[in-house]
């Protein structure tokens, strides 16, 4: 499968888009039924249904500087992610086999995951990692994880 580039401000991380959109599963399920705000339930039915819906191939496009606008939506978003992780964590497995792929992407017909395909939560976790990664202002241009652009 492709990779998305992701950016926030002038930041970038490349990801596989089975990680990306697992890891927006994720977020999603663990955000659900919760007391959120209303922007980021809209983040969850403008960008991240919309990603799970489309599955983009190379092209995922997280909308992270339309949504994430201060500090305080920041915060939010690094804390579901956190949570995310914890739960991720805390699995009895560290996969994720394709029964569970193909239910958390609706995967049906030729899309759907066959019994040998299967996506190890580290990978996932480091995608969840990545992103805290971008969103933290304290976050050098030139660290290892981000992607290398001309201007840094």
């Amino acid at each position: 499968m492709a990779t998305s580039i992701i950016r926030f401000k002038e930041k970038r991380i490349d990801i596989n888009d089975n990680f990306l959109l697992l890891g927006l599963s994720y977020i999603k399920q663990s955000a659900t039924g919760k007391d959120n705000p209303n922007w980021f339930n809209l983040y969850i039915d403008n960008v991240i249904d919309e990603m799970l819906d489309i599955k983009p191939v190379g092209w995922g496009y997280m909308e992270l500087d339309t949504y994430i606008i201060d500090s305080e939506r920041k915060k939010f978003f690094i804390d579901v992610i956190d949570n995310t992780i914890d739960v991720l964590k805390n699995r009895d497995s560290n996969t994720v086999d394709f029964t569970e792929a193909n239910r958390l992407l609706n995967l049906k017909g030729l899309e759907a995951w066959k019994e040998k395909h299967y996506v190890e939560i580290e990978y996932i976790l480091r995608f969840l990692d990545d992103l805290k990664i971008l969103l933290d202002d304290n976050t050098p241009l030139n660290h290892i994880r981000l992607m290398k652009t001309n201007s840094n």
